[in-house]
């Protein structure tokens, strides 16, 4: 690892330990991080990610002598965006350790990095990965939500007879002038408004809805299907952090006490 700049204490792989953090050890950032060392600690402690594979561009994040963290790059292919984040990886074990990372991620000298090495002005940084919640907790702070596509799957247990029979109930009312058709409870519309069921059994129980938001509530409710979590598109401004003793600076006074 050489020709990284560091000896190879400097960029070893990190231990378990939790006290990895230290207020007086400079912070360094290791450009062109071999992409063997690097693959190796993304297996050792990612979680999930969807555009799984290795990088075009890798960076070390070291604090003293212990690499907490990596980030790695790649080219998009079309995209209103001009770099894809595809690796954001630190121990769990590590208290605050990815927000350290992002802050260091939005720093000038980050960003002058992936310029050198892309040969192109880098303005945004794009990341998109999998979580059971609808935001990303570590990526609100430090970049905007822009893309969110909910993953679903088919509820086997639903009762198909059940559904077909409190359909049929609905539909019976409305042409016996019982039940009449309402505007879509979320958005007020009039046109192609459906009936909802939160529990089959009870038929004449519903919410009217359009069909984006009945779509929406079936998952929620699991009456059709599940979601089971979401594709998350976060953008970050890649140098709107002066200097990585300004991240470090803003990493203390939210973490350190």
């Amino acid at each position: 690892m050489e020709h990284c700049g560091h000896g190879v204490t400097v960029a070893r792989l990190a231990s378990s330990q939790e006290e990895w953090f230290n207020s007086t050890s400079p912070l360094k950032l290791l450009n062109y991080f071999p992409s063997k060392e690097a693959m190796s600690f993304r297996k050792k402690h990612v979680k999930a990610f969807v555009v799984p594979g290795s990088c075009n561009h890798y960076i070390g994040a070291v604090s003293g002598d212990l690499l907490f963290g990596v980030l790695g790059f790649a080219n998009p292919t079309y995209a209103n965006y001009d770099l894809l984040m595809k690796a954001d990886t630190t121990p769990a074990e590590y208290k605050g350790s990815t927000e350290l990372l992002l802050y260091l991620l939005r720093t000038r000298e980050v960003k002058e990095m992936l310029e050198r090495k892309f040969n192109r002005e880098i303005n945004t940084i794009y990341s998109m990965c999998f979580s059971e919640h609808p935001v990303i907790s570590r990526y609100r702070k430090h970049g905007e939500l822009v893309n969110k596509i909910p993953i679903r799957i088919n509820k086997s247990s639903a009762d198909e007879a059940l559904k077909r029979k409190a359909n049929a109930t609905v539909y019976r009312e409305i042409k016996a002038g019982r039940l009449i058709k309402q505007p879509c409870e979320v958005c007020g519309e009039t046109d192609y408004v459906e009936a909802h069921h939160a529990d089959y059994s009870k038929p004449l129980e519903i919410n009217w809805l359009c069909i984006k938001h009945h779509n929406e509530r079936d998952g929620l409710d699991e009456t059709c299907y599940r979601i089971v979590g979401y594709n998350l598109g976060y953008m970050f401004k890649a140098g709107s952090i002066v200097s990585v003793k300004e991240a470090k600076a803003r990493f203390m006074q939210k973490w350190v006490k």
